[in-house]
């Protein structure tokens, strides 16, 4: 044509090349911006690992205390006679199944812990309330599941001659108690253990991967990014 022969584009190169130069700016913009979101995915995937990492250090904590304790006053094999009673067992049952539960959320609400700080920090602040309770009841525990150190002295002979047996059942009542003590954070520390080999199982079941195999984990922002490539061949089409 005569634009041609005077080398000038027509307009429909000219808007072929705006179009490609656009489409080209949206994959640039997409390709700049996917580096933090994907940075933002994989750490929603990390909280639960954290919880777990904290709680398990806590109860582990709090167990080499009492088992120093135990050391200290002379507790053995002997004063691990005392059965948990129907209060221990229900909070085992509670600790194991809350703790199962909000691991299990995490994982199925990985969407809105993307999404919504608020969100991790309920998941955070639940978790941290139910871990510091059963450490806070296994200090009171052993105090309603034992009988008071008046009460085994004056079991043992009539109630004028209890006093002087008040400081030997004042010892044997420290030792039952650090003896209950432990044995209720082990017997938890025991079901925490369950409770997080049986959410990664579940974990490894529904995903195909382990919880802490972030970067395989990631999503890779697959359809954020089919939907910008068709945008882009939309614009150049």
């Amino acid at each position: 044509t005569p634009v041609e022969k005077r080398g000038i584009p027509d307009e429909t190169m000219i808007k072929a090349r705006v179009d490609i130069d656009r489409a080209m700016s949206e994959l640039t913009q997409f390709e700049n911006s996917r580096v933090a979101t994907i940075d933002i995915d994989r750490c929603a995937f990390t909280p639960p690992l954290r919880l777990i990492a904290s709680a398990m250090s806590a109860f582990l904590g709090t167990y080499l205390a009492a088992y120093v304790l135990c050391k200290a006053f002379g507790v053995n094999s002997t004063h691990h006679n005392v059965p948990h009673t129907r209060a221990a067992h229900i909070a085992f049952l509670v600790w194991a199944v809350v703790s199962l539960l909000l691991l299990l959320l995490t994982a199925a609400t990985h969407d809105v812990l993307v999404a919504s700080s608020i969100w991790q920090h309920s998941i955070v602040y639940a978790w941290w309330a139910c871990c510091l309770s059963t450490l806070a009841f296994s200090i009171a525990y052993p105090v309603l599941a034992l009988p008071g150190p008046r009460l085994l002295a004056g079991q043992r002979i009539s109630n004028s001659d209890a006093d002087s047996l008040m400081p030997d059942a004042r010892r044997k009542y420290k030792q039952a108690y650090l003896s209950l003590f432990r044995r209720y954070l082990g017997v938890q520390m025991g079901l925490t253990l369950i409770s997080v080999s049986v959410w990664v199982v579940i974990f490894r079941i529904a995903g195909s991967l382990y919880p802490w195999q972030i970067e395989l984990l990631s999503t890779g922002l697959s359809y954020e990014e089919a939907e910008t490539v068709l945008r882009a061949l939309s614009i150049a089409g």
